[in-house]
C-alpha cells in the first residue's frame, strides 16, 4: 500500500502544467473527476489498470517471439544516463541498443504534436463520441485497386489507455506487406495499409519533422543503412499506462526499429539496461537488442506521444 501511495504522490494537478503539456486521448469523465478531487484520476485509474495486469499471462504485445525470456526486475538494471552526445551512441555492454539525444528540438516536437492532432482530427478515437471504428480489410480487398490513401486516420485503442495510428513511409507502403503481415496487424484494427496515411503528404513542418524521422537511423547509424522503412506507427500513451515487456516478432515487427519521443519523458528498459528518453530524444535497436533480449516502456506521471520506424532486411542482403 505504501509503494501505491508514493506513485500517486506527485499526482497533485497543477493547472498550468497540465494546460502546457501535450494530452493523449482521454474520457472527458475522468478529467473531470480529477479537477473535482484535486488528483490525477486517469493515472491513478491507468496505474491500477496496468499493475493488475502486469503477469505474462494477461499482459503482452502484438508481436511475441519465441525468444520472449523472464522479465528482468527494474531494480537490477544497469542505469544508462548517458550524456548529451553530438552523435549516436551504443550502449557498451548492450549490443545494437543505440541513444541519440536530441533528434528533434522543442519547436520540431511542437510542430509533429499539431501534426498529429489535425491528422487524427482533434485527437477522436475510433469507438468514442461518435466516431466509426475503420473496418478490418478482406483478403479479396487486395485484388483490386486500393481507395485513395487517407488524409485523416483515427487513434484505435488497441490496449487500455494506449492508442495507435499507423502511417504508410514516405515511398509507401509495399503491396505484398500490405496483403499478408500488414493485413494482420491488430494494433491497427487490420486495416487495409494501402489507405494509411502517407508519410510523404503530412503537410506543414510536423511533416518534415516525421520524414525527417525516417530518414535520420540510415544517414546516422550503419546497422539501419540501406534498410527501407516498413511503416510508421504514432502511439499515444496515457500516463500510468505501461507498453509491456516483449520481443518483437520479426516479419511485422520489422528487422531494425527506431523510437522518437515527441512528448512526456518515460524510462525505458532494453534487455539489462534501463534509460530516459526525453522530448526529441531517439533510441533505435538492431541485432541484439532487437531480437535476443525484450525491451519495455515503463508507467509515467506524463502522456507520452512516440514515433516508432519498423524497417526491413538490408537491400544488399534480400
Amino acid at each position: 500500500m505504501q509503494d501505491m501511495r508514493d506513485s500517486l504522490a506527485p499526482l497533485r494537478v497543477d493547472e498550468r502544467t497540465m494546460q502546457k503539456a501535450w494530452r493523449a486521448p482521454t474520457s472527458w469523465a475522468y478529467a473531470r473527476l480529477g479537477e473535482r478531487l484535486g488528483l490525477d484520476a486517469g493515472y491513478i485509474r491507468n496505474w491500477l489498470v496496468y499493475t493488475s495486469l502486469q503477469q505474462p499471462t494477461f499482459l503482452s504485445e502484438e508481436f511475441p517471439s519465441p525468444n520472449q525470456r523472464a522479465v528482468l526486475p527494474r531494480d537490477q538494471c544497469l542505469r544508462w544516463r548517458e550524456p548529451e552526445p553530438p552523435r549516436p551512441v551504443e550502449h557498451p555492454h548492450q549490443p545494437g541498443l543505440w541513444l541519440l539525444r536530441g533528434v528533434l528540438s522543442p519547436e520540431r516536437c511542437a510542430a509533429v504534436a499539431s501534426a498529429v492532432w489535425t491528422l487524427t482530427g482533434g485527437n477522436a478515437v475510433m469507438g468514442h463520441g461518435g466516431v466509426p471504428v475503420r473496418s478490418p480489410c478482406e483478403p479479396a480487398a487486395f485484388e483490386r485497386a486500393a481507395a485513395p490513401a487517407s488524409t485523416t486516420f483515427e487513434w484505435f485503442e488497441y490496449w487500455p489507455a494506449r492508442y495507435m495510428v499507423p502511417l504508410q513511409p514516405e515511398a509507401g507502403v509495399d503491396a505484398a506487406f500490405a496483403a499478408n503481415e500488414l493485413a494482420g496487424l491488430h494494433s491497427h484494427n487490420c486495416t487495409d495499409a494501402r489507405e494509411w496515411p502517407l508519410l510523404g503528404e503530412v503537410p506543414g513542418e510536423g511533416g518534415e519533422a516525421l520524414r525527417l524521422l525516417e530518414r535520420t537511423p540510415a544517414e546516422r547509424i550503419g546497422a539501419f543503412a540501406s534498410r527501407p522503412p516498413l511503416f510508421v506507427q504514432l502511439q499515444a500513451l496515457q500516463r500510468g499506462a505501461v507498453i509491456g515487456a516483449h520481443v518483437d516478432e520479426p516479419g511485422v515487427g520489422g528487422r531494425a526499429i527506431a523510437t522518437t519521443v515527441i512528448a512526456g519523458a518515460s524510462e525505458v528498459r532494453v534487455g539489462g539496461v534501463a534509460f530516459v528518453v526525453r522530448e526529441g530524444d531517439m533510441y533505435a535497436l538492431t541485432g541484439p537488442a532487437r531480437d535476443d533480449v525484450d525491451h519495455e516502456v515503463y508507467s509515467g506521471t506524463e502522456d507520452r506521444l512516440s514515433v516508432t520506424v519498423r524497417y526491413g532486411d538490408r537491400i544488399d542482403d534480400s
